[in-house]
C-alpha cells in the first residue's frame, strides 16, 4: 500500500486574503478604483431596464432584456406539432404579407390553440381510453393463456 503524504500548504504569496473574501461576497474593495460606467447611448435615449425581464444567453452571460410584454420560451413538442406550427405561421404570414412580424403570427396561433382546451382534452382522453383498452385486452389475453 502506498502511504498518503501530506500536501504542502497553499502558496499565499502576493495574495491578500481579505481582498479575496471581499470579492467572493461582493463587498466593495476601497483600495481598488471602480471603473466609470460609460453608456453606449446618451442617457436620454436609454430605456428603463426595470420593466424588462433579463434572460441569459447560451454562454450564461447576461443578454439584452426582453421587451415589455414579450417573453422568449422554448417548447418541447413532437416534430409533428413543431412542423404544424411552422406551417401555420408561414401561411398566416403569406396571407398577411411581409409587414407582419413572425412573433405576432406565432403568438396568435398559440393563443388560438390555448382557447381550444375542451376539445383537446376530449381528444387526449379518447386517445388514452383507446390505449388503455388495447392494453387491458393484451393483459387479459396473456392471463387466458
Amino acid at each position: 500500500m502506498s502511504k498518503n503524504y501530506p500536501l504542502p500548504p497553499p502558496d499565499m504569496s502576493d495574495t491578500d486574503p481579505d481582498a479575496v473574501l471581499r470579492r467572493r461576497i461582493s463587498i466593495p474593495d476601497s483600495t481598488t478604483p471602480t471603473p466609470a460606467h460609460t453608456p453606449s447611448r446618451p442617457s436620454h435615449t436609454q430605456e428603463d431596464p426595470s420593466p424588462h425581464q433579463a434572460r441569459k444567453s447560451k454562454e450564461g452571460k447576461r443578454a439584452q432584456p426582453d421587451p415589455v410584454g414579450m417573453r422568449r420560451v422554448s417548447l418541447y413538442v413532437t416534430e409533428e406539432a413543431a412542423d404544424a406550427l411552422e406551417t401555420a405561421a408561414g401561411q398566416v404570414l403569406a396571407t398577411l404579407g411581409g409587414n407582419t412580424p413572425r412573433h405576432l403570427a406565432l403568438s396568435a396561433l398559440l393563443i388560438a390553440g390555448a382557447d381550444q382546451t375542451q376539445p383537446v382534452t376530449r381528444h387526449l382522453a379518447a386517445q388514452q381510453a383507446t390505449e388503455l383498452t388495447a392494453r387491458l385486452a393484451a393483459l387479459q389475453q396473456v392471463n387466458d393463456t
